[in-house]
């Protein structure tokens, strides 16, 4: 198969065949997918060796990417805004599992992912999208302008929210703004290094958006 023809059936162009293949792309969950579907075959498949890759129809395959493993990560909970919860939504157990390629640059005692709901980040990642999320205390870091992070917000009663903001700054203090275009979640939340109730936890890495 060449690459113009999978490319077709992937629904992409060659140059972005091109990169796969040199490794110039990261080989996400979700390329995996999309080429897994133009091959009929399993994105499991797609790890395998050389040797053992076939298409539905047996017919062996030249895209070898098995050279990346899968990394299993925790899904510690929601990403959701309105949804204030009597626990904490950033649980230490998992609810769920993501396989993931890993990043090599993350450190992963402090890496796990969140799970999307509702629109309240629908500019940039649907209603069950996944975050893959580092870890910001854990691993040290402070944030920066432009940053998508993870902040998680209580009031009186013990409730709690999680939700995604991008980081702005402007007057000498940040700034959390939706990644939204539902109207119901455009006011940002200001930072001012005093206020208890909100809190930055995380700096999201990846978005893994379902095909």
């Amino acid at each position: 198969m060449t690459q113009a023809e999978l490319a077709e059936l992937a629904n992409t162009n060659v140059s972005e065949i091109s990169k796969l293949e040199r490794g110039d792309r990261r080989l996400t969950v979700d390329w995996l997918a999309r080429l897994g579907t133009a091959l009929g075959v399993s994105p499991h498949e797609l790890m395998l060796p050389p040797s053992e890759m076939v298409t539905s129809g047996g017919v062996p395959l030249d895209l070898a990417p098995h050279k990346t493993m899968f990394r299993r990560l925790p899904v510690k909970g929601e990403v959701a805004a309105g949804s204030w919860l009597d626990f904490d939504p950033l649980r230490s157990e998992p609810t769920d599992w993501l396989d993931f390629i890993p990043d090599t640059k993350l450190s992963a005692d402090h890496v796990y992912a969140l799970k999307v709901r509702g629109t309240s980040l629908n500019k940039i990642a649907p209603d069950g999208s996944v975050l893959v999320c580092l870890d910001a205390v854990g691993a040290g870091l402070a944030i920066r302008e432009g940053d998508l992070v993870i902040v998680a917000q209580s009031r009186e009663g013990g409730l709690r929210e999680v939700t995604a903001k991008r980081v702005k700054r402007a007057n000498g203090q940040y700034e959390l703004w939706p990644e939204s275009i539902d109207p119901k979640w455009q006011a940002p939340i200001f930072l001012n290094g005093e206020d208890e109730t909100v809190a930055v936890k995380a700096i999201v890495k990846y978005i893994v958006i379902s095909l």
